[in-house]
């Protein structure tokens, strides 16, 4: 590769100039004499020569000369660009170099890295035993793989930095050959000129390229300690690999002596359990710090369960019907720790192969949890099953955080697997099952009385691997086995009481139709848990990897369809994030929605504006679904451009819809909840949608109306400043009736009525004077529209009332008639 303009090379281009100039000064004078000579003959030509023959040369000469000062200008200014261009790289190099990768904090951070690595090899590379553990392996696998992912991240950063080093490095390259570099102006006085800003120029460049070239050695030095980390590190996750597959094709054969016999190999108990603790401190940190995202997720989730619950239990006790004893209702005891079981004992699948220590923290926080809400709620005897099995579990967690084989830690077991056998063994076949909450728990009991009792004979005989898998699958069934088992009896208590308080359709949590849900947890939730506790044993097996390993391969292996590659992996991320979107779209639309208080009056929400962060929420989970599975965006584009055209002639009415409810949301002209009338037709919008929405008549009937015919019909909004309402009562009372004293009664009346806005003030006038009776017009406002019925109702039962009081009589509809006989002039009679 070509080397950059350094400061030597400036040298060596000096002395070529300086030879230059001596050549100049001396042949200098020479030429301008000739040039002289040559004029003066060409003036002094004989008279025999024409006039235009002179002109010619004369020309001919101006024109060379003009052209060789031409030529002259044009690579001074080319040379002025060159040197500029130089210095502008030089410059940029350096800066890139200064804002770079800090070559001090990554030769740091390498021999962090480094150190890391050694802790990982302790007891299988190094300080090895007898025999190796799987525990030992997979955490050792777990850490290596982290340290070679952040190696290869590393790698990837001091490549791109490397390349755009050298492109800085060959730009410069490339102008420091341009021959027009090379080329100096005929004069003298041009020449040093040059010379000067050349000298000039490289003393500017030569500290700026030398730090590029120290920049460019260190990247590579590092470059190349990377790249041997990286290898070694393979090979040892080869290795890590081949012992696991050897202890899994050896798994019922003899790993140590048995226990009564000699020691071939000590180590303290202490100096494991340190070491132990340190790689759980780093698988635990490491993997902490690669799922952040996933644990804030699993926090909101607690959060958002304990609001719903805790909103459950507000409303029970408002109701009067939250018991004493939490009989039925235990998912209502502490609802924030009913949250925590719930929560963590569904999503923890979301976090994909997690070290042992992750799940034993998020099995501590159910386990506790559920503690709490065992206590004073099932009998004594179950209440010191659960803490004897809770406490098992904590000692066989511990044992199971011991990555190397000691023979203390081995005898430590084998009293742990004998304990819990006599103790699982006793509550089997003496335990008082009629008092089990949840009676298939005596079927964990039972095999952990069977793993248990194998864990103690493979330890006696030198097992040390299959007594420590039987150990901990045994207690971490049951554990596991009752946190599921409870964690489906909340949720049953949970949708049993929120199936009985949200009944009405506008409240239903996430448009869920909780008597379709019904009241228990449904048989595909059960399988899903059964298979959840299957997978969690199943991990303290090496041959669960075997089984698992290839569906992560099938999930992530690439493949092809045409130019387009994609894995199974991304399809799934692509609709997980969508339904994903959804969901908090509706837990947004839930708990955003328009409420009522205790007297059924609405307390406002944010409205139409709901659509909006609907609209915004789903959009941004499509885009971030795409960009999740990898499909780059100005595709979507192309073929969103193509499809336009056949939307906007087939689809009209579809977007017309779509737009008008964008419209009705920033317009306004009505909210969820507003009293609307549309073609004759009244009731409450009950929500607006996307492309329609929906009102809810006084009848129950619930109407879809598209949101275009919202905007191009008469809309009738009674509530879009206020809810008051005027109302007209017509009262008659018979003629002769003192006509001065009904109005003081009427309005007496009217005023008396809180529910009657005092402003603008009712109004008592007389109407007509109507065939049989003397007609009176109440007018009065409402101060909440969805009362004015059944006041109406309240003010017309108080006049009948007044008017008796006052012997006032409302006129039935009477009518005269006479009968003119023919035979005869006398007045015909009466008739009534």
């Amino acid at each position: 590769m070509k080397k950059a303009l350094s400061y030597y090379k400036a040298k060596l281009i000096l002395i070529f100039f300086i030879a230059q100039l001596l050549l100049l000064a001396v042949v200098d004078t020479r030429g301008q004499a000739a040039d002289t000579a040559r004029k003066a003959s060409l003036i002094s030509v004989t008279d025999s020569n024409s006039i235009v023959e002179k002109a010619r040369r004369f020309g001919r000469f101006e024109i060379e000369q003009s052209i060789q000062e031409f030529r002259q200008d044009l690579a001074a200014t080319r040379r002025k660009e060159i040197l500029e261009a130089i210095k502008n790289e030089t410059f940029n190099a350096r800066d890139f170099v200064k804002n770079g990768i800090d070559t001090a904090g990554l030769a740091r951070e390498l021999r962090q890295i480094s150190d890391w690595y050694q802790v990982s090899l302790n007891g299988i590379l190094i300080n090895t035993g007898t025999a190796q553990t799987y525990r030992n392996l997979v955490t050792s696998d777990i850490l290596v793989n982290e340290l070679k992912q952040r190696l290869t991240t590393r790698k990837l950063k001091l490549d791109a930095y490397t390349r755009q080093l050298l492109n800085y490095r060959n730009k410069i390259d490339s102008f420091a050959t341009d021959s027009a570099l090379f080329t100096t102006p005929s004069d003298s006085v041009g020449a040093a000129q040059y010379f000067s800003e050349l000298l000039a120029a490289a003393k500017v460049i030569a500290p700026a390229d030398s730090i590029v070239k120290k920049a460019i050695t260190n990247v590579q030095l590092a470059q190349q300690q990377v790249n041997a980390m990286v290898n070694v590190m393979s090979t040892t996750l080869d290795n890590i690999e081949n012992y696991q597959k050897d202890l899994a094709a050896t798994t019922f054969k003899r790993d140590f002596s048995n226990l009564g016999d000699s020691i071939l190999f000590k180590q303290s108990l202490r100096e494991i359990i340190t070491l132990s603790a340190l790689k759980g401190e780093l698988a635990l940190f490491f993997y902490a710090g690669n799922n952040i995202g996933k644990i804030i997720i699993l926090l909101v989730l607690i959060a958002m369960s304990y609001i719903f619950i805790h909103s459950l239990r507000k409303r029970l006790a408002e109701d009067g019907r939250l018991s004493s004893d939490m009989t039925g209702q235990l998912v209502f005891r502490y609802p924030f720790l009913s949250a925590i079981l719930i929560v963590t004992s569904i999503f923890q699948f979301i976090f994909i192969q997690p070290p042992f220590i992750f799940n034993l923290i998020l099995w501590l926080s159910s386990g506790i949890a559920l503690t709490f809400i065992f206590r004073g709620f099932i009998t004594r005897y179950w209440w010191i099953v659960w803490l004897t099995v809770f406490v098992l579990f904590i000692i066989a967690s511990g044992i199971n955080l011991i990555l190397q084989a000691s023979r203390p830690e081995r005898w430590i077991m084998l009293v742990v697997s004998l304990s819990c056998f006599l103790a699982m063994l006793i509550i089997f076949i003496t335990g008082n099952k009629k008092d089990l909450k949840e009676k298939w728990i005596i079927y964990f009991i039972g095999l952990a009385v069977l793993l248990e009792m194998g864990a103690a004979i493979a330890n006696i005989y030198g097992r040390y691997n299959l007594s420590k898998m039987l150990l901990t699958t045994g207690i971490f069934n049951i554990v596991t086995g009752i946190l599921f088992a409870w964690t489906i009896r909340l949720i049953n208590e949970g949708l049993l009481y929120a199936n009985e308080l949200y009944k009405t359709s506008e409240r239903n949590l996430f448009y869920l139709n909780f008597k379709q849900v019904g009241t228990t947890a449904p048989t595909l939730f059960r399988a899903f848990f059964i298979i959840g506790w299957v997978i969690l044993l199943g991990r303290n097996f090496y041959a669960f990897n075997q089984i698992t390993d290839p569906v992560i391969n099938f999930m992530v292996k690439p493949r092809n369809l045409g130019a387009y590659s994609f894995t199974v992996a991304h399809i799934a991320t692509f609709f997980g994030t969508l339904i994903i979107a959804t969901i908090v779209s509706k837990v947004v639309s839930f708990f955003a929605t328009d409420k009522h208080d205790d007297e059924g009056k609405r307390v406002r929400g944010i409205g139409s504006w709901l659509l909006l962060v609907r609209i915004a929420i789903i959009s941004t989970g499509i885009f971030l679904a795409f960009a999740a599975a990898g499909i780059p965006l100005d595709k979507i584009t192309i073929i969103v451009g193509a499809l336009s055209v056949g939307i906007g002639f087939g689809l009209q009415t579809l977007i017309n819809n779509l737009v008008s409810g964008l419209i009705i949301s920033f317009e306004k002209p009505v909210n969820v909840g507003d009293i609307v009338e549309i073609r004759g037709r009244a009731g409450v919008m009950k929500s607006i949608g996307f492309r329609s929405s929906i009102m809810t008549t006084s009848d129950g009937a619930e109407v879809v109306i598209p949101n275009g015919d919202l905007l191009n019909e008469h809309l009738v909004n009674w509530t879009l400043n206020d809810s008051t309402r005027r109302v007209d009562i017509m009262v008659s009372v018979a003629y002769g009736t003192e006509l001065e004293k009904i109005k003081p009664l009427i309005l007496g009346i009217v005023q008396q009525d809180q529910r009657i806005a005092t402003f603008p003030a009712p109004v008592v006038l007389v109407k007509d004077f109507a065939g049989s009776s003397i007609d009176f017009q109440i007018y009065f406002w409402a101060t909440d529209i969805r009362e004015w019925s059944q006041i109406k109702s309240d003010i017309l039962i108080q006049i009948e009332k007044v008017f008796k009081l006052n012997d006032i009589t409302i006129p039935l509809p009477a009518q005269d008639i006479y009968l003119h006989p023919e035979t005869t002039k006398s007045d015909s009679p009466e008739i009534k």
